[in-house]
């Protein structure tokens, strides 16, 4: 065996080694693409008998094709062009580039086509890791801008809200002022208000909202909380103006010492005995002439008064409760009030005109019933005797009408008394009422009896009234029956 030897390998080019065929290079078909590495051939080592004998490598051995994944699509293969017998392989640190080789002008024309990818390496050889991008190499400027447009965002959003909050506070505030002033700063007309004992601040603001006295009663609520809560709301009748601000009406309705005092005004008075009701509640006559010579114009019913004529009819009778405070004008638009509401309910103005009269001579004519009698009963069927003696122009003839006159003059009561209210010397109704009708006389004048025709009556000392179609029938009756009553000098 020490004949044995193993070839040198020279530097720089070497011609190959013979190969079989007659030394041509062997044409060798393309091996097939395997997607799985190529085993890798050990070198063998021929021994050689002597120095002569030509050295074979062997053969490499084609590898075997492998099914393609169906996961993964196949790469495209391009046929490779001869290459010569592989060498055996050194140690990973000794493998060298191959070297460039002659190659046959057919196998030139070959390798016009795209240049094959080189065979797969062995597995174990060590591969080049290719390079992945990494994110947190970018530049840091990048987050630092996405960062500033975020805050930028979040600072228009609060900046945004910050602004909504402040404009709906402003509007709130300009509404809740708004509403704190008097609903009708010119309207200087008092207007009765009731407040019960143990009513809520609710339920008093709701009242005053409906009547105009506020604009708004969940403002007053909060007023009052926030301002005046230490302070109880007094129950009692009040003269509130709707020219007061919410501050104005709670100090006036908030008064720890009130004193009160009721008036009763009964049907069939004349102003004269209201004068005399009002001295005696301690108000001076200068202050009682000048409120009875005053026009209200606010109530619709006195349009038609003459200006020569004082508020005589209507005084509505019924009982007021006052406070010390009151003026006799703030106590005489109680009844003003009252009486307006009930004729403008009960539609009495137009009940008057299908009678042909207007409302201020309806009110005249229930005067002059509400002081003939005092039998309720009875009124409607004394409206039908008027009112039969107005549609045939005959004088009325009632007493009241020359007694009203000479108080007022202060002179004995006649019916042969020159005024222009004595219905025995004037034809059809006096110029305004003579005494302050009630609901009663009201709806008699305005619904008369329809069942009867009766032209007379007279009222009997026992209280009842007889009615009768001739003079001279009446003239019996009124001998019978009315001896005490019809006295003039009682009158």
């Amino acid at each position: 065996m020490d004949n044995f030897k193993r070839p040198q390998q020279p530097r720089g080019p070497q011609t190959p080694p013979p190969r079989p065929n007659g030394g041509r290079l062997a044409q060798q078909s393309p091996p097939a693409r395997s997607t799985q590495p190529a085993p890798q051939a050990r070198p063998q080592i021929v021994p050689q008998l002597s120095h002569n004998a030509p050295v074979t490598p062997p053969a490499t051995p084609r590898p075997t094709p492998q099914p393609m994944p169906t996961a993964t699509p196949a790469p495209v293969i391009t046929p490779a062009p001869a290459v010569a017998p592989v060498q055996p392989k050194k140690a990973p640190s000794e493998v060298q580039p191959p070297r460039p080789q002659a190659q046959p002008v057919a196998q030139k024309r070959a390798l016009a086509a795209p240049q094959a990818k080189p065979a797969e390496e062995d597995p174990q050889t060590p591969q080049p890791v290719e390079k992945q991008p990494d994110d947190s190499a970018k530049p840091a400027s990048r987050d630092i801008k996405k960062n500033r447009k975020r805050n930028y965002a979040w600072l228009w959003w609060l900046g945004g809200s910050i602004a909504a909050v402040l404009v709906l506070a402003m509007a709130a505030g300009a509404w809740y002022q708004s509403n704190l002033t008097a609903p009708h700063p010119a309207n200087d007309e008092p207007q009765q208000i009731s407040i019960q004992e143990g009513s809520a601040v609710l339920d008093i603001a709701r009242m005053l909202e409906s009547e105009e006295i506020i604009k708004n009663a969940l403002v007053f609520q909060i007023y009052y909380r926030l301002n005046s809560s230490a302070t109880a709301l007094q129950a009692g009748e009040y003269m509130l103006t709707r020219n007061l601000t919410v501050a104005e009406v709670i100090e006036a309705i908030s008064e720890s010492q009130i004193t009160q005092y009721d008036l009763t005004f009964l049907p069939g008075e004349s102003v004269l005995d209201v004068k005399e009701t009002l001295l005696e509640a301690g108000f001076s006559e200068t202050d009682i002439d000048a409120a009875f010579e005053r026009h209200y114009p606010t109530y619709t019913m006195m349009k038609q008064r003459p200006e020569s004529h004082d508020i005589e009819g209507f005084i509505f009778p019924d009982t007021y409760r006052f406070e010390d405070n009151y003026t006799v004008e703030d106590i005489l638009q109680r009844p003003f009030q009252h009486m307006q509401t009930y004729v403008v309910e009960e539609g009495l103005e137009g009940a008057f005109e299908s009678r042909g009269l207007t409302l201020y001579e309806g009110i005249t004519l229930a005067s002059i019933i509400q002081k003939e009698v005092n039998n309720q009963a009875d009124m409607a069927h004394v409206s039908q005797v008027f009112h039969s003696r107005l549609e045939q122009d005959i004088p009325l003839g009632s007493d009241p009408t020359f007694v009203y006159p000479a108080h007022k003059m202060g002179v004995q009561p006649l019916p042969s008394l020159e005024s222009p209210y004595n219905t025995y010397l004037v034809q059809g109704l006096p110029p305004g009422p003579i005494a302050n009708p009630g609901k009663e006389a009201l709806q008699a004048a305005a619904y008369p009896s329809t069942d009867t025709d009766d032209l007379f009556f007279v009222a009997g000392d026992d209280g009842q009234t007889y009615f009768s179609k001739t003079n001279e029938e009446h003239e019996r009756l009124t001998r019978e029956h009315c001896s005490e009553r019809c006295r003039l000098d009682i009158f």
